[in-house]
């Protein structure tokens, strides 16, 4: 046996011989901590016969042989084990009470026939390092991996400590899309297929704000989000933003809208009036305010909504790539005041008739980054045709 510890529940490997030979020689194992064990038959053997277990970083084989020379391999695993382990002998009676007595010779214990398995290499092969990106980006990444002793098995993508996604074929590329403003540090980590995992040099990029289109305040950008089939737009005059969206909906794993925002650091609220929504686009064209955690079409958000004749609803996604939720309000529709509270990770949702008396329609807890995006949120929920809307006494606060 090979062993992560002497815990009753330690991960280990185990090549054994069993007293009947119709239980045979089987390979048993529990790969992680606390986990299920499994089991790969060998053959129908009883003593005397010969086992073997080879560690070569994370993967342990077991092999059974009739004579100590000639080997055959039942199976091998990769573990979750520390670098120290503990290797041995054992025995069970499988009978609570009782004992039983099992013998042993030509116990060998060596490292150089299973030589330790040499982790992988990999580095960042784009973007360059300094490279700069006007938001909402679109990041082309591809990484560089071997293994000296093996094959890699999987290259996974980084930004700081947020997974974006992993690849298992040269050339290892990933697009990250919808990349908003900041400074973010790309890695990536090569697995090989004995479990050794080598993380890259880190390369630095940076996305800037998207120069403010004409019309609307500073600070304010304006993107589609997801897969819109109509090029979206967003103008500010005299106090009233003006917006127009295509896309199937904001719902379900991943949203598709026009999105006109600014960036809000830590708790804060977002009041708006929505003042017209078109008929005839369809019953669930959607506009108000959102808060949103990235730009990507499945980040998690709160909205808070108006619809062309669907009635208000507070609508949201609690996790990336999650399905969406929804609690109804009132069966009003334009003009209609929508209120979006956060605290924390507390979303509130309001709605009101006059901009003073407020309604709440839900709350839910929503985790986010301190800087998320806050703003106003069109979608025409039709593939075939956008839909404007209009929103006045905007404030962020």
């Amino acid at each position: 046996m090979i062993r992560n510890s002497l815990s009753p529940s330690a991960a280990q490997g185990f090549m054994l011989v069993a007293s009947s030979a119709t239980k045979g020689a089987p390979f048993q194992r529990r790969p992680v901590d606390d986990g299920a064990s499994v089991s790969t038959p060998g053959s129908q053997s009883t003593a005397p016969h010969w086992v073997k277990l080879v560690r070569a970083g994370g993967l342990i084989s077991a092999y059974e042989s009739a004579d100590g020379s000639a080997w055959t391999l039942v199976g091998s695993d990769t573990f979750t084990m520390g670098s120290s382990v503990l290797v041995g002998l054992a025995v069970s009676s499988h009978v609570s009470g009782v004992n039983a007595t099992a013998t042993f010779d030509n116990v060998t214990i060596s490292t150089s026939g299973a030589p330790a398995n040499q982790p992988p290499s990999v580095s960042i092969t784009s973007p360059a390092a300094g490279a700069t990106f006007t938001a909402p980006a679109t990041i082309n990444i591809g990484a560089s991996a071997s293994d000296s002793d093996g094959t890699i098995a999987k290259v996974e993508f980084y930004a700081g400590t947020t997974l974006l996604g992993s690849d298992t074929t040269a050339p290892y590329q990933l697009t990250w899309s919808n990349v908003g403003e900041g400074s973010f540090s790309i890695t990536a980590v090569a697995t090989d297929n004995g479990g050794a995992r080598t993380t890259s040099s880190a390369v630095s990029v940076t996305v800037g704000a998207v120069q403010p289109p004409s019309g609307l305040p500073a600070g304010w950008s304006h993107a589609d989000i997801g897969a819109t089939p109509i090029a979206g737009a967003a103008t500010w005059n005299s106090g009233t933003y003006t917006v127009t969206g295509s896309g199937a909906d904001v719902w379900g794993t991943a949203d598709a809208f026009h999105y006109t925002y600014t960036s809000l650091n830590g708790d804060g609220t977002i009041v708006a009036h929505v003042t017209s929504i078109p008929q005839g686009v369809n019953a669930w064209v959607k506009a108000g305010v959102m808060i949103r955690a990235s730009l990507t079409a499945g980040s998690p958000h709160a909205f808070m909504l108006a619809s062309a004749s669907k009635g208000m609803a507070f609508q949201r996604r609690a996790a990336a790539n999650g399905v969406s939720t929804s609690t109804s309000g009132t069966l009003s529709t334009a003009p209609r005041w929508v209120k979006l509270q956060r605290n924390g990770n507390l979303f509130s949702a309001y709605e009101s008739a006059d901009g003073v008396n407020w309604t709440l329609v839900g709350t839910d807890s929503i985790p986010m980054g301190t800087t998320v995006f806050v703003g106003l949120a069109v979608t025409s929920h039709n593939t075939s045709a956008a839909a404007t809307c209009t929103f006045d006494a905007v404030t962020i606060q």
